[in-house]
């Protein structure tokens, strides 16, 4: 890794690891934004009147945290330049790489205490049985939500259960429980995940409301063909809700999560009135192929990825006040000259010679300093290298060196096992 960042092993340690995950996030955000622009594009151009397909558009996000270590990104002019700038501020710039990181850490805890709030909420909740649904009553006129992704709970409001009749109260805990069954909780969950690693990134923030928009859309469909009623009967029990919370000073319709804005009611109300039956054979084929196509995409990322790392050949030739002079390639000549096990160095002087030759590099002093092994977790950021004195002012045609393996230490093991 570029530069010694602090003396202390540990705090060296934690300091190499957020630089690596503020740069290797810090690339994935600046993919992100191409990737919400493909979506976005894609939405309202080529599936502008398709429910499902649409909606499964979001998937795409699942694999911006799989393509920080592509090769090709890093090797690209066209982009490098945005890379570059960005490695070289999170390894020279402290404040940048802990912003990063404490980002992550305020957007996680936030998500944390909200989730906290409302669980304690709903535990004060009464339990009343509904329909043959267990569910919580919230005395507040809020719209019906369901939450808990291992034990997911429904809540409906007390003023939606004094007035509405069965029939309409078991379309309403349909409607939650299809996005219990659908797994729209997870995807919920997963798109909070996404939003703390890429917070930098505000589209989560702004596309967040589309996103439940088309979860919404989906829910709708698979909620009207299952109670078997229709758009018609469908759309009242909806309007129904929106009068009644709205009388309840709630000013909110029924929905997944959250107050909903008035201004996509109407267009809301028009894609049920447009609903049509569907095939659930169709639904499987096309779900089954949008996992394929995004397992396929992983997969191809992973192959085309740096390893989690690169045992370093190269050898660093310095002079005795630690200059560096020039790189000394990786190759049958070099391998000739150095060679190294867990606790030595190893110099044939005749091959050493003729290689220094070539390099064109002659010392006033006896004395110069190699840097062998190491590793890089990606192109510039690496660790491990360690650092030997030689004294070549002897005949000997073997020089044996003993130096000590930075690399044996439990810190520099973590490091190279990291992602």
């Amino acid at each position: 890794m570029a530069g010694q960042m602090t003396e202390n092993v540990v705090l060296g340690f934690l300091d190499y690891c957020t630089a690596y995950i503020s740069v290797l996030l810090g690339r994935c955000v600046l993919i992100s934004v191409f990737v919400f622009a493909v979506i976005l594009l894609m939405r309202c151009v080529f599936f502008r009147n398709t429910i499902f397909p649409k909606g499964m558009l979001w998937g795409l996000l699942l694999i911006t945290p799989f393509l920080g270590k592509v090769r090709i990104l890093h090797e690209m002019d066209s982009l490098g330049g945005f890379f570059v700038y960005w490695d070289i501020l999170c390894c020279e710039r402290l404040v940048v790489r802990l912003g990063y990181v404490f980002g992550i850490v305020l957007c996680a805890g936030g998500i944390y205490c909200r989730r906290r709030r409302l669980n304690r909420v709903i535990r004060r909740m009464e339990q009343e049985e509904i329909c043959g649904q267990q569910v919580y009553i919230n005395e507040l006129p809020v719209t019906p939500f369901a939450t808990g992704l291992i034990h997911p709970r429904i809540v409906i409001p007390r003023i939606m259960k004094e007035n509405f009749q069965t029939e309409e109260l078991q379309i309403i805990l349909l409607h939650e429980r299809t996005h219990i069954h659908a797994g729209h909780l997870w995807f919920y969950a997963i798109w909070n995940m996404l939003w703390v690693i890429l917070w930098p990134n505000l589209m989560f923030i702004v596309c967040r409301p589309l996103f439940q928009e088309d979860l919404e859309d989906i829910c709708d469909r698979i909620t009207m063909k299952k109670s078997g009623g229709g758009s018609e009967r469908y759309g009242r029990i909806l309007l129904k809700s929106m009068r009644i919370l709205d009388f309840g000073k709630a000013g909110a319709f029924v929905t997944f999560a959250g107050e909903r804005e008035y201004r996509s009611v109407r267009q809301r109300f028009l894609r049920i009135a447009g609903f049509k039956l569907y095939g659930d054979r169709w639904i499987k084929s096309l779900c089954m192929a949008g996992v394929a196509v995004l397992t396929g995409i992983i997969l191809l990322a992973l192959q085309n990825s740096y390893p989690r790392y690169i045992e370093v050949k190269d050898v660093v030739l310095a002079d005795a006040s630690g200059e560096i002079l020039t790189i000394l390639q990786d190759g049958s000549q070099l391998r000739e000259a150095v060679s190294w096990d867990e606790s030595r160095v190893y110099i044939n002087r005749k091959s050493m010679d003729q290689l220094l030759w070539k390099q064109g590099i002659e010392f006033e002093e006896d004395h110069f300093q190699l840097g062998i092994g190491g590793y890089t977790k990606i192109p510039g950021m690496g660790d491990g290298g360690s650092i030997v004195d030689v004294d070549y002012s002897g005949q000997s045609p073997e020089i044996c060196i003993p130096y000590y393996n930075r690399e044996h230490n439990l810190t520099a093991e973590i490091f190279k096992r990291m992602p």
